[in-house]
């Protein structure tokens, strides 16, 4: 059986394809689940918090220079920000 794709169609799958590593703002993560159920918010409290370091060893810092807190999602909450649960 063959499946012929446009090249449209192939990024699509390709840029929604879930990455374990890919590291998100947390402040941003909880923004967006405001509102959301309480079954997705168990996933929500135990997400790693965490600084990434630029080339001088120095945390990132938003424009304010307040560091900027990292986490990575589980991929309940990636299908869930992204209308596939």
């Amino acid at each position: 059986m063959k499946i012929i794709l446009t090249e449209t169609q192939l990024k699509t799958i390709v840029s929604e394809y879930y990455d374990r590593d890919k590291i998100y703002i947390h402040k941003r993560v909880m923004d967006n689940l405001k509102g959301a159920p309480g079954y997705i918010w168990k996933y929500a409290k135990g997400l790693p918090r965490f600084y990434v370091r630029d080339e001088n060893d120095e945390p990132y810092k938003d424009e304010n220079g307040e560091k900027i807190v990292f986490t990575r999602i589980p991929e309940v909450l990636y299908n869930y920000f992204h209308g596939n649960y």
